[in-house]
Order: C-alpha cells, then structure tokens, then sequence
C-alpha cells in the first residue's frame, strides 16, 4: 500500500495540485488541511512541523511577491524538521499548472505562445493566465474565469472549479516540471518523504 502523507495548503485549488503531486510520485493523502489563505497556514506552521515529527506532511504555500522561498522560511523563523516537506509555488501554483503549456493551452482553446515559457518567472501568474483566457473564443472560459464587469472580484465566479477540473483531469505533471524549476524541487521533496516512508 501506497505511504500515506498529509497535506496542509492554502485553499482548494492548491489542495488538489498537492493531491496530484503526492499521487505522481506514488503516494497517497491521509488528511488535507485547506486554511483559506495564507495568514491562517503560516499561523499554524509551527503546529505541522511537530507534527511532521510523528508523520509526514506536505506543507504547499505561494510564494507570492517574496523575493524568494529561502528568504521567506527564514522571515517565518522556520526549522525544518522531521518528515516535513514545505514547499512554495513560485509564485503561485497557477504558474505550475500553465508550466503544461500544451495542457493549458487546450484547455483555454489559446495559441500556445499566449501562456508563459517560464511561468515561474511571472510576477503575477494569476494575471497572466487571465489574460490568456481573456483571448479565449471559448464563452465558458471568459465566463467562468474572468471577472464579471462592475464584481469587484480579481477572478470569475467558476475560477476554482474550472482550475480544480484541470488539476485533476488534464494536468499533465512531467510536462510542466519541464517548465517550472519550482514544481521540479516540489515534486522531489514529495517523492523524498514519500519515499523515507515507504
């Protein structure tokens, strides 16, 4: 049977990339914590690091617009310890998931060269994937993830469910680590706990 792995992240989306990566790599999920940003899963790092003294974790963050992931462990005053695998999508884990060009590409109905060569390198990957789909001639991309006009809101009301669907459905993982050094290192953590638990 395949080792089993927890799973701490920020929201829903990064739940399932964490699912997928642990599967990848031949592992299997015990628990996921969703936290609902950010704040809330820094708050409770230290709580995952002793826990990871008793049983491996998967800590996903988004780096965000931190200059870089060493920096920002060191900001936190964090210690790895244990089975813990803590991890940051540079700089969000959109920039993982349109690290499969040819995946996302099809999935928005785009031209490939609308979606970022190294989207690791993307200041705001959130951004950038919007700005694809807004060139998409498909009505349920511009409808579900573009904000609608006058909402107030940075992304459209199906974003989460229709990047969970390609999360699950389409992604292709060894494709995008081809693109993105960041999934590279995370996947290799992943593989490394999994791995030591087996």
């Amino acid at each position: 049977m395949a080792a089993p792995i927890s799973i701490a992240c920020e929201g829903v989306t990064d739940a399932a990339v964490a699912r997928r990566m642990v599967a990848f790599v031949g592992g299997r999920v015990d628990r996921v914590d969703s936290m609902g940003g950010k704040p809330a899963l820094l708050e409770n790092l230290p709580a995952y690091t002793n826990a990871a003294q008793v049983s491996p974790w998967l800590v996903l963050l988004d780096l965000d617009r931190d200059e870089c992931a060493p920096a920002a462990l060191d900001s936190m005053g964090h210690r790895s310890a244990g089975a813990l695998c803590l991890r940051f999508a540079v700089r969000t884990v959109e920039s993982w998931l349109m690290a499969d060009r040819h995946g996302m590409a099809r999935f928005l109905n785009v031209p490939l060269n609308r979606l970022p060569v190294m989207p690791d390198e993307e200041l705001d990957p959130v951004g950038a994937l919007l700005g694809a789909a807004r060139r998409s001639k498909l009505k349920w991309v511009r409808e579900d993830l573009l904000p609608w006009a006058g909402s107030g809101r940075k992304r459209g009301p199906g974003y989460s469910s229709r990047m969970i669907e390609f999360v699950q459905g389409r992604w292709n993982i060894e494709a995008a680590m081809e693109h993105s050094p960041s999934l590279t290192r995370a996947v290799s953590c992943v593989r490394r706990v999994v791995e030591e638990i087996s």
